[in-house]
């Protein structure tokens, strides 16, 4: 199983924007759920593990679940890209 862990950290600008910077020093805005999805990559959490908790926070309809569980994993990608989330291999 793939856990995914932060990396980096936190922060806000002047004006109230979430912002995560990697350890490269650099800085990127993020949406608030973007900011949870990070928070919650611990690397003792599975990307299920962050979807379920991500879907009961924002109390999602059964229905839309599926469609969050997919913008997790774009959300996930998305971190990576940027070196601000890597992967842990767990068994």
């Amino acid at each position: 199983m793939r856990y995914p862990k932060q990396l980096g950290r936190i922060g806000r600008t002047k004006r109230g924007s979430i912002m995560l910077t990697n350890p490269r020093g650099e800085s990127f805005n993020v949406h608030e759920t973007v900011a949870y999805i990070w928070d919650n990559a611990t690397g003792s959490k599975t990307i299920q593990e962050i979807s379920d908790a991500l879907i009961a926070a924002l109390e999602v309809a059964e229905d839309q679940q599926e469609a969050e569980r997919e913008n997790v994993i774009l959300a996930l990608r998305s971190l990576e890209r940027r070196n601000l989330i890597e992967y842990r291999q767990k068994r």
